[in-house]
């Protein structure tokens, strides 16, 4: 900003210094008011000048608000779910899920997690398929694909178990034996939310 003062300094005694050089006798023209601040003027509207901008209270709420891992789309978790290969998978679509876990030296702490559900037509019968799929989500064998399992409940309507993965994911794994029978696999959404592993 100074060397800008400094300019226009420069140009009002350019301006005066050239009205006494251009007269031979050193007779003085007169400079008007009007002459200086138009030269003046013209110098200053060549400064840049730069309008500060704030941010306005909802657009700094919406950055605060952005998550830092996007939300993962729904072929991302399709590819993260374990779907047993050998069902016909259909897309519930987008699902909330209450778990209970033991968290942050608290036990059966309720946490409500986003995710989405799959679901697939279970097999009648007690086959070798049904058998497969039964092995398949099979805690030692979900141990191998990276899911943990932190709780599960067994009866004669069915089976439920659910799985942690250490990259931020929860799981549900669901048999229905009541007719007709079904499997739904529900994954969540990415969560910072680590529970303690029985």
């Amino acid at each position: 900003m100074k060397r800008y003062v400094s300019t226009i300094l420069v140009v009002i005694i350019f301006i005066f210094m050239g009205a006494c050089g251009s007269n031979v006798e050193n007779q003085l023209l007169p400079i008007s008011a009007k002459t200086i601040g138009v030269a003046v003027n013209e110098t200053l509207s060549a400064i840049p000048y730069i309008t500060p901008t704030s941010i306005s209270t909802e657009t700094s709420e919406k950055i605060e608000d952005t998550p830092l891992i996007p939300t993962e789309t729904t072929t991302q978790l399709s590819q993260l779910a374990p779907l047993y290969y050998e069902l016909e998978w259909v897309t519930l679509g987008p699902m909330d899920q209450e778990m209970v876990i033991d968290i942050d030296g608290k036990t059966n702490e309720k946490v409500l997690l986003s995710g989405i559900a799959y679901k697939a037509a279970m097999p009648p019968g007690k086959d070798d398929f049904v058998n497969r799929i039964h092995n398949y989500y099979y805690k030692e064998n979900m141990l191998a694909e990276g899911w943990i399992m932190i709780n599960g409940w067994g009866g004669v309507d069915g089976t439920i178990i659910e799985y942690f993965n250490n990259s931020g994911y929860f799981l549900t794994v669901r048999i229905n034996n009541k007719q007709p029978s079904s499997i739904i696999v529900w994954i969540s959404n990415w969560t910072s939310i680590i529970p303690i592993i029985p």
